[in-house]
């Protein structure tokens, strides 16, 4: 095989890649941007099909920064957060991908919305705010004021995943999203594996992750704010009781400017 004949095979095997994975930006990307974003991807464990090929590090990536906190909440504010659990549980809904669409082969979770959660937005959004004051030099951003934002409770149980995405999107309000938060909490002994957050690597002037990524794991009452322009993608989760509250909950949401 020549080089040419090469190249083709790798760029038609990349590009079903990102197929697959429902970006529609491929078309600009170069094949060593493919290749980028292929060798990421399957480096989660999600993605197998490619075989072996040549690959050349990139040194322009660095780390996504983020703002870990353990120990967020206090006992009594954990408590109404679980309130809202058990008094809403049949108010979970699947969840929806941007175009307002149910896509279970890209993202399988239940999400609660801002209505049923309106006694504990204000003094939990504060909270987020004073930790994001206190530490935007953490996240490498800009200081901006925050004009908007979003919250939601999300639900992980057996199965569930949430593939690579963004979540500041290239239109519409998505697209002023500026910082996520995501706050963990759980039963505890934990009775479920994965739900991991894997944050790929950044490059400022590139629309694709790099190879390397940091993993964290869930840790009851911690919460991570991270900016909304990385790259992530949540682990599937093993939950082999059936009972829906021990499975991996969060409140998550975004911070527009």
């Amino acid at each position: 095989m020549n080089y040419a004949e090469r190249l083709a095979k790798q760029f038609t095997a990349y590009k079903q890649v990102i197929e697959n994975l429902s970006l529609k930006c491929y078309e600009e990307l170069t094949l060593y941007e493919l290749e980028q974003l292929a060798n990421a991807y399957r480096a989660t464990g999600q993605l197998s099909q490619l075989s072996d090929l040549d690959f050349v590090p990139r040194t322009s990536f660095s780390p996504t920064p983020y703002i870990l906190q353990n120990e967020f909440l206090s006992k009594e504010q954990i408590q109404q957060v679980w309130g809202h659990v058990e008094k809403h549980q049949e108010l979970f809904q699947n969840s929806i991908m941007l175009d307002d669409q149910v896509d279970s082969s890209y993202r399988k979770s239940k999400v609660l919305y801002e209505e049923a959660l309106k006694s504990i937005i204000p003094w939990f959004l504060n909270k987020v705010a004073q930790l994001l004051n206190n530490s935007w030099k953490s996240l490498s951003l800009e200081v901006e004021k925050i004009k908007h934002q979003e919250i939601q409770m999300t639900l992980h149980e057996q199965g569930a995943f949430f593939q690579m995405h963004q979540d500041a999107s290239h239109s519409g309000t998505a697209s002023n999203r500026y910082v996520t938060f995501v706050y963990y909490f759980y039963k505890e002994p934990k009775a479920f594996e994965g739900g991991d957050l894997i944050l790929f690597d950044m490059d400022e002037g590139s629309k694709i992750p790099g190879t390397m990524y940091t993993r964290y794991q869930p840790r009851h009452n911690s919460i991570i704010l991270f900016p909304s322009k990385a790259y992530h993608l949540v682990t599937p989760v093993n939950l082999p009781q059936k009972n829906p509250l021990n499975g991996r909950f969060t409140l998550n949401g975004w911070l527009h400017r």
